[in-house]
């Protein structure tokens, strides 16, 4: 008798180790197998959606298209988001929308401010068609920094600050 446990994930890789795992049981032997369960392979070649390149290369097109006016490659725009996400994005406390655009809210020491006008200085040169401001609150109670333009940046904006998590 051959009994099939069926877990399901997404291949992580060339050996698909957190893919899907079937467990095939007979009277002698039990054997776990992982398979992709976007290919059913044990080892996911270039053809399979799930592989590192193909899952690389539709982040980094839906990026780019999320952000048609910037100028950066994709790959450019893939390693700035790392960047973001790691750095900048992670210290902002709060997102507020503008009629524009967005107002991203920080409460850190006033030193960071050096940091957030690097950040424009960077943008200003791949994204120029957006307004870039910063505001400092008395007592360095907060800064903020807008990023404005029109209703089309907002919406060029808002699918940005999508992909890099940002707003839902």
């Amino acid at each position: 008798m051959v009994a099939v446990t069926t877990i399901t994930s997404s291949c992580s890789g060339q050996d698909c180790c957190s893919g899907e795992t079937k467990k095939i049981t007979d009277s002698s032997k039990s054997k776990a197998v992982a398979v992709c369960d976007h290919c059913g392979k044990a080892s996911c070649d270039k053809t399979c959606s799930s592989s590192p390149k193909a899952v690389a290369a539709t982040r980094q097109t839906n990026l780019k298209n999320s952000l048609p006016s910037c100028s950066l490659s994709e790959s450019q725009l893939l390693d700035r988001k790392t960047f973001l996400q790691s750095g900048l994005a992670s210290k902002i406390k709060a997102v507020k929308e503008l009629p524009t655009g967005y107002d991203l809210v920080f409460t850190e020491p006033k030193e960071y401010a050096a940091e957030l006008l690097s950040f424009i200085n960077f943008e200003r040169g791949c994204c120029s068609s957006f307004t870039y401001s910063l505001i400092f609150e008395p007592n360095n109670k907060a800064t903020h920094l807008q990023i404005y333009g029109s209703k089309q940046i907002k919406t060029e904006l808002s699918k940005g600050f999508k992909e890099l998590g940002l707003i839902k």
